[in-house]
């Protein structure tokens, strides 16, 4: 049973704005215990108002009753003339309600995986602040909305980044920040050269910019008519649009990590704490999911334009980033090589995207990002507790500790090729997708493919038989070292608390679930059905 729209609309209202009204309310509370718990009892609150909208658009997908949740206000303008920004519009629909229904859980964990545990009385304000960025910008229908949630985002992963890290730590900060806000101005620079083309067309429906809205959706679909009214008008857009289009591609890839521009991805997880990381893991997810929808409302044409790049570049990333995983020796480096080989994943399916396989590409990408939180735990507490970040300091955890072996073997059965995997269905995605290669260079590419897909597999099963198989090892417990100073090694609590056991299930639980339902989503209709 659907929700109401008016009821739906309110609930949007809540999820957008309890985050950032929650973070002033806990930063004015002086009792850590309190606050706590009024902490906890707001993630609460937006993961169950986050799950209803969720599940209140995929009730509409199916029905057929519309395509989302939406709020709108109108801005007065005041003297003559009209202005691009004349209202507000949050909405969401079947590409980002996911995205926004986890983000609470995000925060949850960046929160409680927080060491040590006096910092998180600190990280929980930041945490439901960048919670609410993250909304405007995956929510934010109008341009204002998206690119403020953007930047503000950028700008709070970055301070955390500084503020957890230290005085070491904040040239790093600062390099995030550069890249992201780089990335978002490449985005807006390509828009704004849209709109002033359109411009140009004295014969275009309406004023553009003047009247035109500053809905995207309602933008795009303007755009759209400015240059098909005329056959002139028509061709000029065929030679013009590749390279305001090239902008925005680009900014989205460079924003969310995708090989070759992923260099800042990997020193920002080399600097960045878990708690941080963790965010790191599903903002390059989100950056993706949104770019995607972006630019298939602006012109979906583009992602088939730019296919023999896209594949190309993907597939020797991923085998790059495959060849990592199998010889990498660091913790961060390897979960940033983990991370780009699940964006060059999602880039290859991206690329020949039809109206069929487009639908899968949401479950595809909440999972990795289910996974790769997953991992982001694993391979981050060791070296927070135990103050080694080599792979080879460790070996036979499983006597220590019960939940780094099921951990990883989650990971392990969405991210790889594993038998009866999730695994296996975005293998299917990609190999689908190169169907559409250039006759001669099909075959190539899927033998690319395939090599990558079984050198990852490879190194995952490296990553998860060093730490879970052979006979305990701990930095700490070299025999040589004991031997000289002739006492007991020392005793690393590598245990998690029952709150902390209790989210990494959850994500285990989001990550299969969103992956093995893909005949739900193949039930639904195409999220750029509506741009024809």
């Amino acid at each position: 049973m659907a929700l109401p729209s008016h009821v739906a609309s309110y609930a949007l209202l809540f999820q957008l704005l309890c985050p950032l009204l929650g973070a002033v309310l806990l930063a004015g509370l002086s009792s850590n215990r309190r606050r706590f718990h009024i902490a906890v009892a707001i993630h609460g609150l937006l993961a169950v108002v986050g799950g209803l909208l969720w599940f209140a658009v995929i009730s509409q997908a199916l029905n057929g009753t519309g395509g989302g949740v939406e709020v709108a206000w109108p801005i007065p303008s005041w003297g003559t003339g009209s202005s691009l920004a004349n209202r507000v519009v949050w909405q969401i629909d079947l590409m980002t309600a996911g995205f926004v229904a986890l983000l609470p859980w995000v925060s949850l964990t960046a929160s409680l995986f927080t060491e040590p545990v006096e910092a998180r009385q600190q990280q929980i304000s930041g945490n439901l602040l960048l919670v609410g960025a993250l909304q405007f910008f995956a929510g934010g229908g109008d341009i204002g909305s998206c690119f403020a949630g953007l930047f503000a985002s950028a700008l709070l992963i970055s301070l955390m980044i500084a503020w957890y890290g230290g005085e070491a730590k904040r040239s790093v900060a600062w390099m995030f920040l550069a890249t992201q806000w780089i990335g978002g101005l490449l985005v807006m620079g390509g828009l704004g050269m849209l709109i002033a083309a359109a411009s140009l067309i004295r014969s275009a429906p309406r004023g553009v910019p003047g009247d035109a809205s500053a809905a995207i959706p309602e933008l795009a679909k303007i755009l759209q008519e400015a240059f098909e009214r005329h056959s002139a008008a028509r061709e000029l857009w065929g030679e013009f649009r590749g390279l305001p289009m090239l902008f925005i591609v680009v900014g989205f890839l460079l924003m969310s990590g995708c090989f070759p521009v992923h260099a800042w991805l990997t020193r920002s997880l080399l600097a960045a704490p878990l708690a941080v990381r963790v965010w790191i893991a599903a903002w390059v997810k989100g950056v993706m999911l949104i770019g995607l929808k972006f630019i298939s409302q602006l012109d979906a044409q583009t992602i088939a334009d730019l296919q023999g790049w896209g594949w190309t570049v993907a597939l020797l990333g991923g085998l790059f980033m495959a060849g990592l995983l199998l010889v990498q020796a660091d913790f961060g480096r390897l979960l940033a090589a983990a991370i780009v080989w699940t964006q060059a994943v999602a880039t290859i399916s991206i690329c020949g995207a039809t109206r069929d396989f487009e639908r899968l590409l949401v479950p595809l990408l909440l999972s990795q990002m289910a996974a790769l939180i997953l991992l982001t735990v694993a391979l981050s507490i060791l070296p927070a507790r135990c103050r080694s970040i080599e792979l080879g300091s460790y070996q036979g955890l499983w006597s220590r500790t019960g939940w780094i072996g099921p951990t990883l073997l989650v990971c392990l059965l969405l991210l790889t090729l594993t038998p009866a995997s999730a695994g296996l269905f975005q293998a299917w995605l990609g190999f689908a997708s190169l169907q559409g290669w250039e006759k001669g260079w099909g075959l190539a590419a899927w033998v690319l493919n395939i090599l990558a897909n079984g050198v990852a597999l490879a190194g995952f099963v490296r990553i998860a038989r060093q730490l879970v198989t052979g006979p305990l090892r701990l930095p700490e417990m070299s025999p040589g070292l004991r031997e000289r100073v002739s006492s007991p090694p020392p005793e690393i609590d590598l245990t998690l608390s029952r709150a902390q056991r209790w989210l990494l299930c959850v994500w285990a639980f989001i990550g299969l679930a969103t992956a093995f339902l893909y005949p739900l989503f193949l039930m639904l209709p195409g999220p750029l059905a509506a741009a024809e």
